[in-house]
Formats: C-alpha cells, structure tokens, sequence
C-alpha cells in the first residue's frame, strides 16, 4: 500500500488489515520499489496512490509491470480528469479508484483483483494474446464486455486506431469465452466472430475460442 499521505496510508492499512489482509506500507514510490525488489514473490497486489513527489503511481506501474509483469497493480487518485481511468487502464492497470474511498468500494475491488489473479492459474505461460477490434468510425467510447470481465462489472476500454477502428488486446487462457462490445452505451455484436450462443437476455454473444 503507498500513499505519501501518512493520514491516508494509515486508513487505507486499517481497512485492509481489518479485513484480513497481510499489508507492508509505503510513504513513498523509491521506499515501494526498494520492498518490491526484495519481496515481490510474497506480494498479490500493489496499491498505490497516483500522485506523489519523485516516484508517481504510473512510474510504479510501469516497474511492476518490466519487473514483475503478473503482479497487478491498483491506482487510486483524489486528482483524475475525465480520461485518466481509461488512460491507466490503457496502460495495464488492474483497477482504478478516485478517493475519497469508502471501506466496502476498496474492498470489492482488492477482492475482484486477487480472484481474477487466481482465475489465472499458475501456467501463465498457457495465457495467449487476443486482439479484439471493431469498426466503430464516430463512436465516441468503446468497450470490450465478456465472461472474463464479469461483463458489465468490469469493461475493458477499447483504443481507437486509424480509419476508425477501435482495437484491444488481452491475455486469455485456452477454451471458450463470450463476449460483445458496447459502442457509446450500446451492445453490439461481433460481426467477424463465425460463432454465436444465445444469452439469458435474448440476444447473442460472440465466442472466442482460445486454443
């Protein structure tokens, strides 16, 4: 947990601990990395604070991610615009909070990350690239939406690329996972996956079969 507000770093630590989480804090990004690099195997998750003097969340980010690339990584900031959450993300990302944080928010959230870690199994080895695209020229948002985002819990935010067309790509271990987009609010379907099953709420989703 980092945070250079000692107030905060200290609450953040009570809530976690309280709910029985084993939690090493830190007051600054250099103090962080100094404890990941001697301990990172013993860690499941970072949390850290966006803003900080030297070492900021997104320069944490980015170490974890070169160094201890399964290790993911929660930013929380009391200062995001309209686009940073999608920005970070973008970026890798496991989750993106804006303070003032409530007790029951942090901890669905600490708990989505940690099961969807394990969902992961131990063979991250077996976990293959997946590029997701869709044309979507004048869309404005667009979102990747599936099974191994607990669908609307937890969308995945799409890049527009040149020519309009909005593109992703994620890791998704081997078998059958279903999926659709959601254009500016709108569900749409896939029209270049070959193969659709029906949902519970009477349309179709798209199926990407990992091998």
């Amino acid at each position: 947990m980092i945070d250079d507000d000692a107030a905060m770093l200290r609450a953040l630590e009570k809530v976690l601990r309280q709910a029985g989480c084993l939690v090493t804090g830190a007051q600054s990004g250099d103090e962080a990395l100094e404890q990941l690099g001697g301990r990172a195997k013993r860690f499941d998750l970072v949390i850290t604070d966006l803003c900080m003097p030297l070492v900021n969340g997104m320069t944490i980010l980015h170490a974890v991610q070169t160094v201890f690339p399964e290790l993911p990584v929660m930013i929380i900031t009391a200062y995001a615009g309209p686009n940073t959450k999608v920005e970070f993300l973008q970026q890798g990302a496991a989750a993106f909070l804006e303070k003032p944080l409530d007790a029951p928010k942090l901890l669905k959230e600490v708990a989505h990350v940690l099961a969807a870690g394990k969902t992961k199994g131990t063979n991250h080895e077996a976990n293959k690239n997946q590029i997701f695209s869709i044309a979507a020229p004048t869309a404005v948002n667009v979102l990747l939406a599936g099974d191994f985002t607990h669908w609307q819990d937890r969308p995945i935010p799409m890049k527009k690329q040149s020519g309009g067309l909005w593109q992703v790509t994620i890791k998704l271990p081997p078998g059958q996972h279903h999926y659709r987009f959601i254009v500016d609010g709108e569900w749409r379907d896939d029209p270049e996956c070959p193969l659709y099953v029906s949902n519970s709420c009477g349309g179709q989703n798209a199926v990407r079969d990992v091998r």
